[in-house]
Formats: structure tokens, sequence, C-alpha cells
């Protein structure tokens, strides 16, 4: 009839505990503490001394079966456990020193295969320590974490972190708000070989990332600045040679407005390729301005000198309305060029006005110095747009 919190006595069955200990005066001594039962197994033994507030005490915790005892904390998991280390220091601020090894693990359905924490921390007033963390046997492959920790009120601050997985090393220092749930400091990142990423992600990738991250919180908004470098990228059926992505993000947690400087070269999205391109983008995710310029396109045999496009879009996520200007110079489609061409495209998915003109339009021995075009396109995404131009 065994009750340990949640943990009820049908979960632990017949239990058999052993106890021998001895107090004279302020010294106590346990010789020997064991909980033995089919699913869980715990022993310790130690001193302390109460009128010096000191202990020396050591335990060890086994469980083959996790599943049963995190259920009964709403936690969905299983896997087995293995836990050994020491208390010692003083009662009031005890230091925690040990290793717990989780085998066959897996969390929300997940497999994470084995995990394994070493821990070195003093509890008080502010915890703080040190924390080691290696993974093996889920699809991320092998995952490691070294860092320290200090706890003081609601500010948990990380120290020296490395984290290292799918190829990445992850540097830093971060301070984090748990009352407001924002986090302050800066992270690298260097990722020289992505494909690890490949099975994590369910599709091929290949390239290389560096980088840095700094995040802050100015007026208690959650905001990052981003510096990253990319080389011979990868991905969805698109290769790149190198692009660049510089930054800041702001409210990040709530209206998520944001400021982006991107530059490509050498993309390749097989029915289209580009000798290089930037574009710069801002605003919110519904509301966004932007201006890019892309040069040497290659789309489907028809080259284009360069593209640019620039506009606003609004209200993106529900009803998106949109002012777009799209340039092109030096097209050569083989049976037709032309030098120069303009359009604009103003409304929104159900009901848009087009407009464009093109200017030295040259097939074969012909020209025509410039040809105009205006459409108005109603329910655009129906089965039957009405198209009037």
């Amino acid at each position: 009839g065994l009750r340990v919190d949640r943990i009820t006595p049908d979960l632990i069955g017949r239990a058999e505990i052993d106890l021998d200990a001895r107090m004279a005066g302020d010294d106590i001594t346990l010789s020997t503490l064991s909980l033995q039962s089919k699913p869980l197994a715990i022993t310790a033994s130690g001193a302390a001394n109460l009128a010096t507030d000191k202990a020396d005490l050591t335990y060890s915790i086994l469980a083959d079966d996790l599943e049963p005892f995190v259920t009964a904390y709403d936690v969905n998991a299983e896997g087995a456990i293995r836990a050994d280390g020491a208390i010692s220091g003083a009662l009031s601020v005890p230091t925690l020193k040990g290793d717990a090894s989780f085998t066959g693990l897996s969390f929300d359905e997940e497999p994470l295969g084995k995990v394994e924490i070493i821990h070195n921390a003093t509890f008080g007033g502010a915890p703080e320590g040190d924390l080691n963390l290696s993974a093996s046997g889920s699809r991320f492959g092998a995952v490691t974490f070294d860092g320290g920790f200090l706890l003081n009120d609601e500010i948990l601050a990380l120290s020296n972190m490395t984290a290292t997985g799918l190829g990445a090393t992850v540097d830093g220092d971060i301070d984090i708000d748990l009352s407001e749930t924002l986090a302050t400091g800066d992270v690298s990142i260097d990722a020289p070989d992505l494909s690890q990423l490949s099975e994590a992600v369910g599709q091929e990738v290949g390239g290389g990332v560096t980088g840095r991250i700094r995040l802050s919180s100015p007026g208690d908004k959650q905001a990052a600045d981003l510096d990253v470098e990319l080389n011979d990228l990868q991905a969805a059926g698109v290769s790149l040679e190198s692009a660049s992505v510089k930054g800041a993000a702001t409210d990040i947690l709530g209206a998520q407005k944001f400021d982006l400087l991107v530059n490509v070269e050498g993309v390749d999205a097989g029915v289209a390729q580009v000798a290089s391109g930037q574009a710069k983008a801002s605003g919110a995710i519904e509301d966004v301005i932007f201006d890019a310029q892309l040069s040497g396109v290659d789309a489907n045999g028809v080259t284009l000198q360069s593209v640019t496009a620039k506009g606003e879009a609004q209200d993106a996520l529900d009803k998106p309305q949109f002012n777009i200007t799209l340039g092109v110079k030096g097209v050569d489609a083989g049976a037709a060029q032309i030098a120069t061409g303009r359009a604009t495209a103003v409304g929104g998915l159900d009901d848009v006005k087009l407009t464009a003109e093109l200017n030295s339009i040259r097939v074969g021995d012909a020209t025509v110095a410039r040809s105009d075009l205006t459409a108005r396109v109603k329910e655009g995404l129906s089965d039957d747009p009405a198209i009037n131009s």
C-alpha cells in the first residue's frame, strides 16, 4: 500500500524497505536505506551532522520502465533510468553530483535513444552548477550539450554553452527571464556540413552555414539581430553557391516585425538560374515592403540581363492586398528580344489590375517600339475567373 506523491500503490506493488540508521547527538549515520520493488529500486547511505549542517550521502535509482511513473505526472514518455550520485555540503544548500542514464527513451512518441546527463549543482537560494548531456540513437544522431547554469530569482543564466548535433556546433551565453519568457545574449553557429540534417528533415540537404544571433529584449519584447553566411547550399531541389542574411527582428513573440537584407550568388532552381541577387524586406509577416534585384537570369531558355521587383503586401495572411512593380532588362527568348519592360499588379487575389509595358521588341527583322497591355482579373483563384483587357 505504499504511495509516494502521485505514484500510487498499484504502480509500486509490493515493496521491501530496509532501513539501518543511528543518531548520536547531532550525528546521523545512515548505513542503509533501501526500497526494492518490481518497477523501482532506490538505495542510499551516508552521514549528516545537524549542528554543522553538513551531509555526505550517496544514492542510486533504478527503474526499468518509466512510463507508468511519468504518466502519473501527465507526461508521455518511455524508457529506463539508472541514476547514481552523491549529496554533499550543507544540508540547507546541498551539492548534488551524479550521473543519470536513460535507455530506450522516447518523449511524445519521438524516439530519443540513449541519453546521459552528468551534473554537478548546488541547490539553495540561487541554484547553480554545470551540466553535461550526451544523446545518441535518435533521428537527430549524436547530440551533446555542455554548460553552466545559475537560477537567480526568475533569471536563468546559461553560460559557456557548447552544443553539438546535426553537424553543427552552437556556442554562447544566454540569460532567460522565466517570468516573461525573454532571452538576452549571443549565440554563434558553425555548421560546415548540413548533410546530417537530411534524415531529420526528410530530404537531401547539403552545404554549410556560419553566423551569429544576438538576442535582446527592448521594451520587454523579444528581439534578435542575425548575421548568417551560407555556402554550397542544396535543399528542396535548389542550390546556391553562397548567400548572406543580415537583419533584425523585433517583437518575435508578438507582432513579429523584421528588417532583412539577403544576398545570393549562383542560384540554380532547376527551371531557373540566377547569377546574383539582392533582396530587402521589412515590416511584419502580414504587412511587408520589399525590394529585390536579380542579375543573369535564365528561365527555361529565356535569359534576362536583370529583373527588379518592388512593392508591398498587406493583410497577407487573410485577404492579401498588394502593389507590385516588376522591371526587366535585356530579355532574349531566342525568337524574340525585348530591351526593357515594366509590369504592375495592384489589388488582391479577388480583384487585381495588371499593366505591362514592353519596349524595343524585336522579332526576326521586325521591330515594335512599344507595346502596352492592361487587364483586370476578378476571382483569379476560382475555376472561372473574369478577365477584361
